[in-house]
């Protein structure tokens, strides 16, 4: 079990490293408010003082109290390096200089025990072994509370941790109270009233923590790739599988099993949801009724994976905190008949209940009885015990944050799901195995990315081989994986392929032009791929299409926006190029040509525009960037005050008439291009545009008066969901921004300093129905 400190400061690094992502500042999690000072629980290997150590001030001023705080430092400070001692021979030669730099650190110590030290010399050493500890891997640190832990069983001092024994005595929501409580039996009747399908998209979220923020994007990839959206042959002419999905999350949420977590004028949009916990509770119950997934008795899914390393009931509390020994061991009298009696982790005083192995053989005397003559000493009562054989009643496991045990039937299986192991550690054989399994999610399924997940030597090549059924394959949020396999052609199944923020992904292989079936391909956030191989385009089923990148010039295996005409069912589209000019005429001619596209998101990479801006030279040194001079317009022409100044390039190409949304990020100009005007968009009903340096909507337009004629209207946009945010350049009031979008029915502004007087809540949003109410 890992202390809090050692989880707060993963964490704290994990979200240093993740800032440098597009979405840093919409991503809120709590690690980001973590004080300074991190404090943890009491307990064996605390790596902070109680709060009830004195100042220095105070120690001085009392030489017992400076005696007592010595000797407890003392104290944390040997546990420390006892514990980094034993855990060093763990860690191979990856980790040597841990053991070099724990070995100096111990010859201090030594030296500091023998010698007068001053206090600060001790707390400086302190700090020393405290930083050499979190630099074991976590998964070494996981079960590092042990002799302690019997000393904790009421220790609620931090309200994170809750003790073992706290948690027994705890009401459970699952109990049969609460089963036959007039809650549970509504919940029952509302379920009883839902289709078949909707059915069983609401029990996948029992798997979910309490009060877990949930993507629909997840849920609609899962239900996909379960089978629980009507298949292609079955699809109304225009509706495709992904528009079944979103139907069923709304009306989930429309019949309040699922709420939003943004208001509900915008429950069209909501992109995150939850659940409440009572109705969560009673989902649970009926989830495990039908065997949808093995629940413990607290609710939360069965972790099955230290299974096989557990020898005696009596390590059960270390490695299940809230596990019963019954579900792994069969337990016996004294006359080696079965019991139903209660078996406790801890007797009143603390200490481990005791158990005997089970003889096999009743004849032969078993080295253990030779203790059961202390039952009459210490009057405690032992009991004999089996291993039992691992049992799982759905075809679906849950990653709960200890792997995966040897006894799980792997060709039954048809699901297997991440909820919170960090780090991942699988055997090819075990994935060879899983020959029904239609869905491997072993990415992140929470939003934010300061949730990190690493794999260590997962040799994806032998692991695919046999896994030809599975629709739905997520690696999203693992690190250390620099390159696909050919061998993902293996996956004929496969629908939806999420490699999202795979941050360290440099390799698309070949070989993914022959899964013909795949209709979601999402690269997004994946930063080192280069390049994209031409067989992208040979994915004729391909509807969305995420994190494709556009280079200047591109070699002739490379994946070109040209090459994508092919693609003739591609709707969604998002792009990353560093191009400093994008798009040019060519791109806008074979965007043109996807007729069925209808989102389109770009990403620029950071750089200076060179349209805008020049360097000017002053006495041979360089100066600040200035702007370029306007270029002088006929005399017979006069503009409005502001003209806007026009990109002299392709200005009779768009985007493409058809397009729905348009999602601008990092917008490289504040040129605003004619392919991005009213005029040209005029099926677009929703605009968002994040960061860069765009200025202008359309409130600056071209005037001419070449006589005393009225001039003819402003263009005007269709737009009727808008969202600027991170934009300092672009100037406008509430009034001009009503003209130029008279359809407008949401809109959503985040620092934005010069748009004024908008009539926008705390949250910067705004909405046509919530105001026109009120």
């Amino acid at each position: 079990m890992l202390t809090s400190t050692s989880s707060a400061y993963e964490e704290q690094n994990t979200n240093i490293e993740t800032t440098k992502t597009l979405d840093q500042d919409e991503k809120k999690d709590d690690s980001t408010n973590q004080p300074d000072s991190i404090s943890s629980p009491k307990s064996q290997y605390a790596t902070d003082p109680p709060k009830d150590v004195p100042t220095e001030k105070d120690i001085s001023s009392n030489e017992t109290t400076h005696e007592q705080v010595r000797k407890h430092l003392m104290n944390l400070i040997d546990q420390e390096i006892h514990f980094i001692e034993t855990i060093c021979p763990k860690l191979g030669n990856h980790q040597e200089h841990i053991k070099k730099e724990v070995k100096e650190a111990s010859n201090m110590f030594e030296k500091l025990k023998v010698e007068a030290c001053q206090l600060k010399e001790l707390k400086d050493l302190k700090k020393t072994v405290t930083k050499l500890k979190l630099q074991i891997p976590a998964k070494y640190r996981r079960y590092d509370v042990t002799d302690q832990q019997k000393d904790q069983q009421y220790d609620v001092d931090n309200k994170s941790i809750i003790s073992t024994k706290l948690q027994k005595l705890m009401p459970r929501l699952h109990s049969k109270l609460f089963h036959d409580s007039s809650f549970c039996k509504t919940i029952q009747q509302r379920y009883d009233k839902l289709s078949r399908e909707l059915k069983l998209c609401l029990l996948c979220f029992s798997v979910f923590p309490e009060n877990a923020l949930i993507s629909r994007r997840l849920m609609v990839y899962w239900w996909i790739g379960e089978g629980f959206v009507p298949q292609e042959d079955d699809l109304i002419v225009g509706k495709t599988q992904e528009d079944y999905a979103n139907d069923f999350f709304k009306e989930l949420m429309d019949k309040e099993f699922i709420e939003p977590i943004i208001p509900k004028s915008y429950r069209r949009n909501v992109a995150i949801c939850k659940m409440h916990p009572m109705i969560r509770a009673a989902i649970i119950m009926i989830a495990d009724k039908v065997n949808f997934f093995d629940f413990d008795e607290y609710g939360n899914p069965k972790d099955f994976g230290k299974f096989d390393e557990i020898d005696t009931p009596d390590e059960i509390p270390i490695n299940y905190p809230l596990g019963d020994p019954r579900e792994f061991f069969d337990f016996y009298d004294e006359n080696y008949k079965e019991t139903e009696e209660a078996i406790e982790f801890f007797d009143s005083y603390g200490d481990p209940t005791p158990f005997f192995v089970y003889p096999e053989n009743k004849d032969q005397p078993h080295v253990e009885d030779q203790n059961r003559s202390k039952e009459k000493e210490t009057h405690k009562k032992h009991y004999f015990y089996k291993k039992k054989k691992i049992i799982t009643r759905s075809y679906k496991v849950c990653l709960m944050g200890s792997g995966l045990s040897k006894g799980i039937t792997w060709e039954k299986l048809h699901l297997l799901f991440n909820i919170k192991d960090d780090i991942l550690e699988f055997k090819p054989e075990w994935f060879i195995r899983m020959k029904n399994a239609n869905m491997v999610f072993l990415g992140r399924w929470q939003s934010s990315a300061a949730h990190h997940i690493e794999v260590e030597d997962f040799k994806f090549q032998e692991s695919l081989e046999n896994m030809n059924h599975v629709r739905f394959f997520s690696l999203q949020g693992v690190s250390r994986i620099s390159e696909l396999p050919n061998s993902i052609s293996k996956l004929e199944s496969l629908l939806i392929l999420d490699l999202r923020a795979c941050h360290n992904l440099e390799l698309i292989p070949k070989t993914i032009g022959a899964l013909k079936f795949l209709t979601h391909l999402d690269m997004s956030e994946c930063y080192l791929l280069q390049e994209m191989p031409k067989e992208i385009s040979c994915l004729q089923s391909l509807q969305v299409l995420k994190g494709f990148v556009v280079v200047e010039s591109p070699g002739r295996h490379v994946c070109t926006l040209h090459d994508l005409i092919n693609l003739e069912n591609l709707r969604k589209l998002s792009m990353y190029t560093h191009m400093r000019i994008f798009p040019q005429e060519s791109h806008l001619d074979a965007l043109q040509k996807l007729d069925m596209l209808r989102k389109l998101t770009i990403l620029w990479s950071s750089h200076e525009s060179s349209l805008n801006f020049v360097k000017s030279k002053v006495n041979g040194q360089c100066k600040r960037k200035v702007k370029l001079p306007l270029i002088k317009l006929i005399p017979k022409k006069t503009w409005v005050k502001g003209s806007m100044r026009r990109m002299n390039a392709f200005n009779t190409s768009t985007l493409g008439s058809r397009l729905e949304k348009l999602d601008l990020k990092c917008f490289p100009s504040n040129v605003t291009p004619n392919w991005l005007t009213p005029g040209s968009l005029k099926a677009l009903k929703k605009l968002y545009i994040r960061a860069g340096k765009f200025s202008d909507l359309g409130q600056y337009q071209e005037v001419l008066e070449w006589d005393d004629s009225p001039p003819p209207p402003k263009d005007t946009w269709n737009v009727e969901v808008l969202r600027l945010k991170y934009l300092d350049e672009i100037k406008m009031d509430w009034r001009e921004l009503q003209d130029l979008f008279p359809n407008i029915m949401s809109l959503e502004k985040v620092k934005c300093p010069r748009l004024t007087l908008f009539p926008c809540n705390e949250h910067g949003v705004w909405n046509k129905m919530t105001s026109s109410t009120t």
